[in-house]
């Protein structure tokens, strides 16, 4: 068995208590309320990030409505201290429904890919829409292909960032993923070589 390979006891709450901090950080809403007074002043706010946009949700404020009005208006201290922990709970959760492991062994990663993420670029942490499908299908596959790949691919830990890991997948999937065979249905073949198969279809 492999370093990468021991199974160690997922807990959230120590997640939680190592992440908590860089999480809110990373939401840079306590920055948003601290540059009030100047947004009130006449500086443009930023629309909200999709984890930004959860954060907003649990604190009650800011829905997705065409309203003129920016959702930070009606964040204060009070309300984002209020809150603080159930936005890192949430934000802990999705990214554990990202994590297709049985012991979530891939969080600590994912999370550290996402609060040392850039804000545009190929270091771009997914919005939650392709997290949910793009990243979490790259994490699957990876998952899936660790039994194939060479072991110096073994440990996700070298992929500095999730464009260096989904990239690096693709190109695994490519080299080392089984190829599906296609079920052909009622055909006869008419052609075969070592280059190409080619069927008639009778149905």
């Amino acid at each position: 068995m492999r370093y990468y390979e021991f199974i160690v006891e997922y807990k959230t709450e120590i997640t939680k208590n190592k992440f908590g901090d860089k999480i809110l950080d990373k939401l840079q809403i306590q920055d948003i309320i601290d540059l009030k007074p100047d947004i009130e002043a006449g500086r443009p706010m930023s629309k909200p990030t999709d984890y930004q946009q959860l954060a907003l949700h649990i604190m009650g404020v800011g829905g997705r409505t065409s309203s003129p009005v920016s959702p930070w208006e009606n964040v204060d201290q009070e309300l984002f201290d209020k809150h603080k922990n159930e936005i890192v709970e949430k934000i802990i959760a999705q990214f554990e429904d990202f994590d297709p492991t049985a012991n979530k062994q891939y969080m600590p990663y994912l999370l550290n890919w996402y609060v040392n993420s850039d804000e545009i670029g190929r270091d771009k942490f997914p919005n939650l829409e392709d997290a949910r499908s793009t990243l979490k299908e790259s994490l699957i596959m990876y998952y899936k292909l660790r039994e194939r790949i060479p072991e110096k691919y073994r440990d996700i830990g070298q992929y500095k960032s999730v464009g260096d890991f989904m990239n690096g997948v693709q190109a695994l999937q490519s080299q080392y993923g089984k190829q599906e065979k296609l079920d052909p249905g009622d055909t006869e073949v008419i052609y075969d070589s070592k280059y190409a198969t080619i069927y008639w279809a009778k149905d």
